[in-house]
């Protein structure tokens, strides 16, 4: 989720803009400038997801899979 960080950079950066705390302001840069190169340099892997199913009576009703 490295775009997103970087979105949120930006929000930070406007912020650090608008109230002149150009210390803060050169961090977010900074911090948004390293997103950029985690995406370019790093693998990225694919998410995995499992499903899990509860069958039998002696599960919770919200828990068991209907049939």
């Amino acid at each position: 989720c490295w775009e997103n960080g970087i979105i949120l950079c930006r929000e930070l950066a406007d912020q650090y803009e608008t109230f002149y705390d150009y210390r803060n302001l050169s961090k977010m840069r900074m911090m948004e400038a390293a997103f950029y190169d985690k995406i370019m340099d790093q693998q990225r892997l694919e998410p995995e997801f499992f499903r899990v199913g509860f069958y039998g009576k002696k599960f919770p009703f919200f828990l068991r899979v209907s049939t």
